[in-house]
Formats: C-alpha cells, structure tokens, sequence
C-alpha cells in the first residue's frame, strides 16, 4: 500500500500538498490526473506478473495488486451482458481491468438457477520451453 501523496511524487508531480481519489483508477495530484496502473507499473517495472491497480476503499492508499493465477465471475445483468455474448472476447475485456499482465487460460459461460455466469481463468505464461521438456 502506497500513500496517495506518496504516488503524486513518486511518479515526478514535485511539491505536493494534497492528493486526493478522483476515482477507483485515478490520483487528483493538485489538478493533475494520475493513472494508478501508471503509478504500479513506474513502481514495479520488471514485474510480469502485475494484476491491477486501484484506490482502496478509505480512498487514502493505492494498491498494487501481483499474482500468477485469477479467477474472476461476473453475473450476466443488465450492466455486464456485453461480456457474455463472446466469451473468450468477454475474459480478454474483463483481463485487462483484473488480470492485467496474464492471460486467459479458460473461459466459459454457466447458468445456474436461471442466473448466468461468465467465468475467466487467467494464468501467467508458461515459463517451459519445448526444448525445455524434451530435455527431461
């Protein structure tokens, strides 16, 4: 967890006061907007295995979320139903907001009690060659 202020100078904004949350993916740093992805990706520059970031809920701390594995759910309503329609396509949109430098291992679509599901796996790349398993 990082401070929002801490974010503003770390990211080159000089001379800050205040920061402050304009939304979940965004940093007012005294009027000058910073992307919290930009922010993680700056801070963790080597990493692969970044998931996403965001403001967290007492709007004071950006977190910077790393993994090798996610699985998200999300129900097919009114809001969401363009994910649904292909879901390979669905997991690649909702990949980026989650899953951000992974990639989709497994997708499907389930219904259950009348309540539909897009369901997306997402892993790291495999780090094994061909070669490599020839060798073994």
């Amino acid at each position: 967890m990082f401070p929002l202020i801490e974010a503003c100078k770390f990211s080159g904004l000089k001379h800050m006061l205040l920061a402050e949350k304009k939304d979940t993916l965004t940093i007012d740093c005294m009027g000058t907007d910073l992307s919290v992805m930009n922010f993680c990706q700056k801070k963790y520059p080597a990493a692969t295995d970044l998931l996403r970031g965001y403001i967290e809920k007492t709007n004071k701390y950006v977190i910077c979320e790393r993994g090798q594995t996610v699985h998200v759910s999300v129900i097919c309503d009114k809001r969401d139903q363009h994910f649904c329609k292909k879901e390979k396509w669905g997991c690649q949109k909702i990949g980026k907001a989650y899953a951000r430098d992974l990639r989709v291992s497994h997708s499907s679509i389930l219904t259950n009690s009348g309540v539909q599901n897009i369901n997306c796996y997402f892993t790291g790349e495999l780090k094994t060659s061909q070669d490599d398993l020839k060798n073994l």
